[in-house]
């Protein structure tokens, strides 16, 4: 249940401004279990570039409801930067969003959009008038979006819940691995294996989804059965099963990155 996919507004503008659902009201409308929490991480990005994040402070729901009404029923558009909190994008950092928070990645991002999925329920609020291939504008989700939009976090308490530092849950010879974040609402972790030559993990009956978001090529080798490799690319997504056991991740010809997720115990 958790999905890797790369978001691209390199050289084009921001993504919509969306909301995803709780688990109750995900069940109560869809008949689904799963919400749908996830977070960004910047792989790449240009100077400028910015992760919208939650409210700013002082919005209110009325207001911010009228500019959403205004915007689907009679074609009028805002300044999203007015309501939604801009974060400076920050190449490496991890932006956690549990369901409810108002989100979206700006203009000239490399995005991981790292999230828990089975089906795709991604409430729209606004997309700045933009027609779709047929002319038409294209679909906002209002009502739903509003219903599950939590207004209590603003960018106070944004900056310290949602944007985490990293930290260091080991250090050995072959590289680092960082704790880069999670919420207590959300079922999964996100780490990153900063590996100089080679590093070894164990996936502890427990799945790991990887990606290689910095450096060329790295290799993940099966302790147990050392002729088993698997060779990846720069942005390549790779998932290590639960009954995998111990592995190596080696970088080779030059130190690399992996993003890790899993699920908490």
């Amino acid at each position: 249940p958790i999905r890797f996919n790369y978001l691209d507004t390199m050289g084009g503008s921001n993504l919509s401004l969306q909301v995803h659902p709780h688990t109750g009201y995900i069940r109560e409308h869809f008949g689904e279990r799963m919400p749908q929490d996830e977070t960004y991480y910047v792989v790449e990005n240009k100077p400028g570039a910015k992760v919208f994040l939650g409210l700013r402070s002082g919005v209110t729901r009325e207001a911010f409801t009228e500019v959403i009404r205004r915007a689907e029923q009679e074609g009028v558009p805002f300044d999203v930067s007015q309501y939604a909190k801009a974060w400076p994008s920050e190449k490496g950092a991890l932006y956690v969003i549990p369901s409810g928070t108002l989100h979206c990645s700006g203009a000239n991002n490399l995005v991981l959009e790292i999230s828990a999925t089975t089906y795709w329920y991604t409430f729209k609020l606004y997309d700045y008038l933009r027609p779709d291939l047929s002319g038409k504008p294209r679909p906002i989700n209002a009502q739903y979006g509003l219903d599950v939009l939590d207004m209590s976090r603003t960018e106070d308490w944004v900056g310290r819940a949602l944007i985490p530092e990293p930290m260091v849950v080991r250090e050995e010879e072959g590289g680092t691995e960082l704790h880069l974040g999670t919420n207590p609402q959300m079922f999964f972790s996100v780490n990153r294996l900063d590996v100089r030559t080679e590093m070894q993990d164990d996936t502890d009956s427990r799945f790991h989804v990887l990606a290689l978001v910095d450096g060329k090529q790295a290799r993940l080798r099966s302790v147990q059965d050392p002729s088993f490799t698997v060779d990846v690319q720069y942005l390549e997504t790779f998932v290590a099963p639960a009954s995998f056991g111990a592995y190596t991740v080696e970088a080779v010809g030059e130190p690399c990155q992996v993003i890790k997720a899993f699920v908490k115990r």
